[in-house]
């Protein structure tokens, strides 16, 4: 019997700081790694200016480029990935 606990990633992105919240609740609980995916080009706080820009960059198929990257994604066995839920999907 293999009593070797798997190597676990909790990824999250958050805007508004929920997503955030559960994300460390989670890691609390299952352990491993935190990492917060954070885009180059910051979402505005202003809440018509960044629900805009999420729209446009949906419309437009855009992946905004991110500042930091998980180093080594295949050491991880199990991977919890939290985002905001925008017009009925993920972020871009």
């Amino acid at each position: 019997m293999n009593t070797q606990r798997p190597n676990v990633l909790v990824a999250y992105f958050s805007h508004s700081g929920n997503t955030r919240v559960i994300a460390e609740d989670i890691h609390e609980v299952v352990g491993g790694d935190l990492f917060e995916v954070v885009t180059v080009s910051l979402y505005l706080d202003d809440y018509d200016a960044c629900v805009d820009q999420a729209s446009q960059e949906q419309n437009g198929n855009v992946r905004p480029k991110l500042s930091i990257h998980v180093e080594d994604m295949n050491s991880y066995d199990v991977v919890f990935l939290g985002y905001p839920n925008w017009w009925g999907t993920m972020p871009m």
